[in-house]
């Protein structure tokens, strides 16, 4: 039904090509009910992230997971960042709080989520949400970054955001054999404000017909927020 972001460099480190290592995947694996908004949380046991589901809206936040053990994945040699915080499982507490085990770390994480007290960096809309097009079609979709007010420090600090993509084209969350390309992958953007970024997809023209969903947005170091899009591919 969705994908989350793709692996992480940050994980696996680059191979000498540049590149994951093949098949890497995020790993979902233990999911909770949110508080009374129907939300849902998970761990990415293999991407080292706590994520949010909304499906009301259909977006995605993405908590990176700052500890990392080594020992735990296939790390190149001269890779200075590789490895996994072995999250196995989570729980939701009051007050927007969600626990969770560092099995690997010998550490308990936090993240608090308390929209009112901890907003988000930035948010992410698209246009259209929902899409038809023909196998080899390529098609444009608009998508709205808009940064928060920052509380501290007072002064205005731009954020710097990459731009990601992926979708439920492949196993792993990559787009496989088709195309997307982002007008701008990174820039920075100042507190409230909003840009808009274009987004061309290409189905490649062996893809099967059928429902598909896209996930695009942004991220920085610490949070990832995607917005899913519907792919209707027809012959």
């Amino acid at each position: 039904m969705f994908a989350t972001s793709k692996a992480s460099p940050r994980i696996y480190g680059l191979n000498e090509s540049g590149s994951l290592p093949e098949g890497a995947y995020t790993l979902p694996y233990w999911i909770e009910k949110g508080a009374n908004d129907g939300s849902l949380w998970f761990d990415e046991h293999q991407g080292n992230k706590i994520a949010r589901f909304d499906p009301s809206t259909d977006t995605s936040c993405e908590y990176w997971i700052p500890t990392q053990d080594r020992l735990w994945v296939d790390c190149p040699p001269s890779s200075k960042t590789c490895g996994i915080a072995n999250v196995l499982q989570l729980s939701r507490g009051a007050n927007g709080q969600t626990w969770f085990a560092e099995w690997s770390e010998n550490e308990i994480g936090r993240i608090v989520s308390n929209n009112n007290n901890h907003p988000l960096p930035f948010s992410v809309s698209a246009s259209p949400n929902e899409l038809t097009l023909k196998r080899g079609q390529s098609m444009e979709i608009k998508v709205n970054i808009s940064t928060t007010r920052v509380s501290s420090p007072p002064s205005p600090l731009n954020v710097n955001i990459d731009m990601l993509a992926s979708g439920t084209f492949t196993p792993t969350g990559d787009l496989g054999n088709s195309t997307g390309s982002f007008s701008e992958q990174s820039f920075s953007l100042e507190p409230m404000h909003t840009k808009e970024v274009s987004f061309i997809f290409t189905p490649t023209t062996d893809l099967w017909a059928g429902e598909y969903t896209s996930m695009l947005g942004e991220q920085n170091d610490a949070i990832t927020v995607m917005k899913a899009v519907k792919v209707h591919i027809v012959v």
